[in-house]
């Protein structure tokens, strides 16, 4: 379940970043590694998915999709 989520939110932060370096949907998976690695390393994968595309989409959001 976790798993999907964090595609989910990857997906939707990455089709905000339009004109940038790579695809949206190359960016949702790089962006859903990098969730996952935060999880693994007990960080917030959220804030890591933020600080990786540059986004400052709130948590609270992010949680509710």
């Amino acid at each position: 379940m976790e798993q999907e989520h964090f595609k989910r939110v990857a997906e939707y932060v990455a089709m905000q970043c339009m004109g940038c370096s790579d695809s949206p949907m190359i960016l949702a998976f790089k962006a859903y590694e990098v969730m996952k690695k935060a999880v693994d390393n007990n960080e917030n994968p959220y804030k890591a998915l933020n600080d990786f595309l540059g986004t400052d989409v709130s948590e609270d959001t992010l949680k509710n999709l």
